[in-house]
């Protein structure tokens, strides 16, 4: 799960001796000219429920905001979503599924459906992530017809034969869950003092 493979790196990178602080968003990166030399930073919720606020110096930066997207957007205003990227993923948590049948024990799975593709990805817990990537069009078109989330997710489920065999009397156990717009490019990925990831 992210939050579990999140909370591994970062303590793995404390243990190395990063200085880690948590709960800390960074509202903007300070440039000297051309080249980033701090960020301005903000905890929220610091003594008497009052948010706190500071100023961190240094030599280089990188930017790994994310979907945030820090010095794309609000630096470079140059962020933009590649159409062949326009998708979405819809997802959920399985248990008690068949075996892929596939590859080695404990791999993911990849299966390509008529409209996009379906991961499989077995988790520690004996879990597995099932996930149907489809175009943002192909799923406006099918909220036209039926707006559950769910009955959407299952029918792309259905298109492929594989899947279908992996949650067959399996339990859904999670709510199915959507993101979208994921996938940016920007056309400053390195200046002088940062690096976009």
């Amino acid at each position: 799960r992210r939050a579990d493979f999140d909370r591994l790196l970062l303590d793995h990178a404390r243990s190395e001796g990063v200085e880690v602080h948590e709960g800390v968003t960074v509202r903007q990166i300070n440039f000297d000219g051309e080249r980033a030399v701090s960020a301005t930073w903000e905890r929220a919720g610091g003594e008497n429920g009052e948010a706190t606020s500071g100023v961190v110096t240094f030599d280089y930066v990188l930017d790994a905001s994310g979907r945030a997207g820090l010095l794309a957007t609000k630096h470079h205003h140059s962020r933009r979503h590649h159409e062949v990227f326009k998708n979405v993923a819809l997802w959920g948590y399985w248990k008690n599924t068949k075996p892929f049948g596939y590859g080695p024990a404990g791999g993911i799975g990849v299966c390509s459906i008529p409209h996009g593709w379906i991961w499989q990805i077995p988790l520690h817990d004996g879990t597995v992530s099932v996930g149907a990537v489809i175009t943002k069009k192909h799923l406006r078109e099918q909220q036209q017809q039926r707006t559950d989330l769910t009955e959407i997710y299952l029918g792309h489920l259905a298109e492929s034969p594989l899947i279908t065999n992996l949650i067959s009397g399996a339990e859904l156990s999670s709510e199915v869950k959507a993101e979208t717009d994921y996938s940016y490019v920007t056309d400053r990925f390195a200046g002088p003092g940062y690096l976009i990831a």
